[in-house]
């Protein structure tokens, strides 16, 4: 007689059968699916239009009654928004805007603008 059978650990005898194999890769398909759909979602929505604004310096009265935006535009090179107001006094001041990433927009500025630069 001769030496007994090699024991075949349990997970292996569990998965030597074609239905138990294809039931592992449909739960590991099934769960990579799901996980990829989670995170293209999460990628598509847009940004917090209600997250925080932090201001710095801000000149007095700009948010009155009355103030008016002259001009508005992006800045490519430097990455921030430019936007010329008016306020109800008529005086034009500039303001500049850049996303804080997770801290919010994060406004500045409040200076008056020459005549010649607007």
């Amino acid at each position: 007689m001769g030496p007994p059978p090699p024991r075949i650990p349990f997970h292996h005898r569990l998965l030597m059968g074609a239905g138990p194999r294809r039931a592992l890769v449909y739960v590991i398909a099934a769960a990579l699916v799901v996980l990829v759909g989670l995170f293209a979602a999460r990628l598509s929505m847009p940004a917090d239009p209600y997250g925080a604004v932090r201001v710095e310096q801000i000149s007095h009265g700009a948010a009155g009654q009355g103030a008016q935006t002259e001009r508005a535009q992006w800045d490519s090179e430097q990455g921030r928004g430019i936007m010329d107001v008016r306020e109800s006094d008529g005086v034009v001041r500039r303001y500049y805007m850049e996303s804080g990433g997770a801290k919010g927009m994060r406004v500045w500025g409040g200076d008056e603008v020459p005549e010649d630069e607007r």
